[in-house]
This record gives C-alpha cells, structure tokens and sequence, in this order.
C-alpha cells in the first residue's frame, strides 16, 4: 500500500493509504482497524478526501475530479482523540 498522509496523536496514528490490490482507499489506525472507500484511480486523476468521526463512527470520503465519482465509507470506531501532527506522503 502506498501511504498518503499519517495524522499524529498522543493516543496513535491514522493513515490515509491506497492499496492497488484491493482498488480502494482506506484509513488505518495502529490497530490494523480500516474504513475503505473503492474507487477506481486514473493517471493524472485528482483525488480529495474527507474524514470524518463521531464518537461511535468513523468515515471515509474520496472524490474523483477526473471522472466526478464519489466513494465513501464508515465503520463502527471510537475516535482517536486529538492529531497534532500530518505528514503528506507525495506518490
């Protein structure tokens, strides 16, 4: 999988990755726990993400600028806390 961008806490670490074999995004916590989102990814195709958590869900949203798809998931985690730290991952 390839690592877009790790958000950092006191209380762990979520990533932002794409895994080719599955054809999906997905946001991993230290515990291997993922929300994935399948969308089909293009060369030279510009993706946006949004997360979201309530404190019992966690989402996943990714758009596709190329071909204006949208896939989103969710899953049943409590929220990590708080991130005070991002690093993006260039691919």
């Amino acid at each position: 999988p390839t690592v877009y961008l790790a958000l950092t806490g006191t209380a762990g670490t979520l990533r932002l990755i794409w895994s080719p074999e599955d054809s999906a995004f997905a946001l991993e916590d230290d515990h291997g726990q993922r929300v994935t989102a399948a969308l089909l990814r293009r060369s030279g195709d510009i993706i946006t993400f949004g997360i979201c958590q309530t404190p019992t869900t966690r989402r996943l949203f990714v758009a596709s600028a190329q071909t204006g798809l949208i896939a989103s998931g969710a899953a049943p985690l409590a929220p990590l806390g708080a991130f005070t730290g991002a690093q993006l991952h260039p691919a």
